[in-house]
Formats: C-alpha cells, structure tokens, sequence
C-alpha cells in the first residue's frame, strides 16, 4: 500500500454524524499550525523549539488525531539530539459507553506512552491521566481561538498536590 492510500484510507472528511454535539469543541482545532515549544529543564532553564502541529478527523470521522513534530520537519536532521526532539501522535476517541471522550498518545522516539480521559468547557480543553512513570499528567489546551491556542502538560509526582509545567505551547495557525 503507498502512502497516499493510506492517508486517503485515514482521514476524515469531518466528524462522523453520530458523534453529534460532542465533535463540535474540536472543530476549531482541525488544521496546520505553527508551534513555539518551551520545555522545562530540571535546572529551571527553559528549552525553546519551533514545530508544527496537524489535526484533523481520522478513522470515518469516529476519531481525532493530531501529529505534533518538534523541531519542524524541515528542520530536522539525522543526528539530532534526543532532547527536545519529538514526533507524537495522539488518537482522541469517544467512548460511548462511558459517555467521554479517551485520548491515547504515543511518542516513540523519547519511549512515552500515554492514555486519558478528557474534559472541556468553552475555555479549554483538558486530557488527564498517568504518564510513562505512573505519574498524573495533564494536557491543558487554552485561549483557543480560530487562530491561535495555548497548550501546556503539567506533572505531578505526590498524587496531585502540586503540579509543575514540564512543556508550553503557543499555536499560531499555519497560512
């Protein structure tokens, strides 16, 4: 199979009408962005990287995915470092039984493997649950508009007393 086959199979041309209401936080989302990432070190010092991000329907419109590349496709090479050097995928479904939607995330170039349930509210949207080394993790997307959003993750490592920002991201859509 080539790549555009695949891709063709893939993709979405929009939510799947069964998903109602429910696909409708999402739709601002769907598109290219431009993304400036900061990453916190364990000194304190912040580590800044351009990337891009992609989302769009996948899956019959029954599924949201989202490809998040940092350093920018065009930007990498192959003896890139480790650090800061990222290639994720998040797959958002909606499980019907539990009545809430479930994203799975895989990064498999830093070895990271995450599931969670999500929430939204008409200020953001957040993905909460446990990251590769048992700890609580949360995804907060923020001040979405249809040009730009805020992302960060947060971890907490004493079962939610306190939370610290690992990574933040501004999104400006891509022209």
């Amino acid at each position: 199979m080539t790549i555009s086959k695949m891709c063709d199979a893939l993709t979405a041309r929009g939510p799947a009408l069964s998903l109602g209401d429910r696909a409708a936080e999402f739709n601002q989302l769907i598109g290219s962005w431009n993304v400036e990432v900061f990453d916190a070190e364990n000194d304190g010092a912040k580590r800044v990287n351009e990337g891009e991000w992609h989302l769009d329907w996948v899956l019959e419109g029954l599924a949201l995915q989202d490809v998040l590349i940092v350093p920018r496709r065009r930007d990498r090479h192959r003896d890139m470092p480790a650090k800061g050097n990222r290639c994720v995928t998040t797959l958002r479904l909606f499980d019907r039984a539990a009545a809430l939607w479930r994203a799975i995330s895989v990064d498999p170039l830093n070895g990271i493997y995450t599931t969670m349930v999500m929430r939204s509210d008409s200020s953001e949207i957040a993905e909460e649950g446990r990251d590769s080394n048992g700890n609580l993790c949360r995804r907060i997307l923020s001040a979405l508009t249809d040009r730009s959003f805020r992302a960060r993750k947060e971890i907490s490592q004493d079962a939610g007393a306190s939370w610290q920002i690992v990574t933040q991201i501004l999104a400006q859509r891509a022209a």
